[in-house]
């Protein structure tokens, strides 16, 4: 769920709510600024931080928070040019 900074600010009590189940994304001025979870699904990143293994990339922690499958065998990073848009 994507939500303003403004309408996080009116509704804080109803977004601590819907965080429980599902992140939900602030934007501050038309960009995506920070994502308010649980405090539990904090401390699971906390302990994936924790316990993780640099044998192969890091997932991104919203697919984490999200449970998307993520398929480390299939993983491949992006270019320079990809990632500067060259």
């Amino acid at each position: 769920m994507n939500v303003t900074a403004t309408e996080l600010k009116t509704r804080i009590g109803r977004y601590l709510d819907v965080s429980e189940t599902e992140p939900v994304i602030i934007e501050k001025s038309g960009r995506l600024k920070s994502v308010l979870i649980s405090y539990a699904n904090f401390q699971e990143y906390q302990e994936f931080k924790r316990n993780k293994n640099n044998n192969f990339s890091r997932p991104n922690l919203i697919d984490l928070l999200l449970d998307k499958p993520i398929e480390i065998e299939n993983f491949e990073p992006l270019s320079r040019e990809e990632v500067h848009g060259r």
